[in-house]
C-alpha cells in the first residue's frame, strides 16, 4: 500500500511542526498543542497523487475553522 496522504501540522505563521500519515494523530496533536500553548494550529492534508491540499485550523478554545471547499 502506498502513502497517498500526508498530514502536516503547522503553527499559524506557516512553520511546520511535524508530519504524520495518520489523520487522527494529526488532529489530536494539533488540538492538544493549541490547547497547551494557547495558539492556533493548522492541519494541512496533502494528497500526493492529485496535489490537492485541504487545511483546518484548530483553536485553543476548541473551535475549528475549515479553509477548503469541496468541489
Amino acid at each position: 500500500m502506498s502513502m497517498d496522504i500526508l498530514y502536516e501540522i503547522n503553527f499559524s505563521d506557516g512553520r511546520c511542526w511535524t508530519t504524520t500519515p495518520l489523520c487522527s494523530q494529526a488532529v489530536d496533536a494539533a488540538k492538544a498543542k493549541a490547547k497547551k500553548d494557547g495558539v492556533p494550529m493548522e492541519v494541512a492534508r496533502h494528497n500526493l497523487r492529485t496535489g490537492e491540499v485541504r487545511r483546518d485550523t484548530y483553536f485553543p478554545d476548541g473551535t475549528i475553522e475549515k479553509h477548503w471547499k469541496k468541489r
